[in-house]
């Protein structure tokens, strides 16, 4: 699917697919967000090839603006791995169901965050995962060692053994270097830059 200057769509895209609810709190909503994932690679609005796409309903916020917005931030602010979005409306049976967010998941993959499956990962803090103090360190999640923050591996992971032994030890390093004040070593796994941009971002 994409459109020329003016708006107007000018190419359509016939595949198979399924479509689930996402989210937490948005998801009890009456207008629900969706993870979308095609049978097959296609590119929707020049996003890049991949069979995966979110529908963030922006249910919370009447304007429909806020995420578009924050995702405009990062880009301006030279962010690596922004999610790349775009409005849409949507209908379904011909009926229509709202204007949604369409946007590209933070996913490992070439055309998202093209990362080494096997050996790098990208982490999500999991908030609802009760474990009280206990400490996992497997294929599922991780503990941190110092600050005990509780990190899943996200969807397009495949880590092997050695993999997640790579990851915990550069998080033990991290946090070892935070808790000592080690600000030459700090420097050694943050990209200092980047790091003050997002802290910036996550204030605002």
């Amino acid at each position: 699917i994409g459109h020329d200057e003016n708006g107007v769509y000018c190419d359509y895209v016939e595949t198979k697919g399924e479509a689930k609810v996402r989210g937490n709190s948005t998801a009890g909503k009456a207008k629900k967000p969706y993870n979308i994932k095609f049978s097959t690679n296609i590119d929707l609005f020049g996003m890049g090839e991949d069979n995966k796409y979110c529908l963030l309903a922006n249910a919370l916020e009447a304007s429909l603006m806020r995420n578009a917005l924050v995702r405009k931030f990062n880009e301006t602010c030279g962010l690596d791995y922004a999610c790349t979005f775009e409005f849409v409306d949507v209908y379904v049976d011909g009926t229509y169901r709202g204007n949604y967010l369409m946007c590209t998941p933070v996913d490992v993959e070439e055309t998202r965050v093209n990362i080494d499956k096997k050996t790098d990962a990208i982490l999500e803090i999991e908030e609802s995962h009760n474990t009280g103090d206990v400490f996992y360190f497997n294929r599922g999640g991780i503990t941190t060692p110092f600050f005990r923050i509780k990190f899943l591996v996200a969807d397009g992971n495949e880590l092997s053994g050695e993999g997640y032994s790579k990851v915990f030890s550069t998080i033990y390093q991290i946090e070892y270097a935070i808790v000592s004040g080690d600000w030459e070593e700090i420097q050694k796994f943050a990209d200092v830059d980047s790091l003050l941009r997002f802290y910036i971002l996550a204030d605002y």
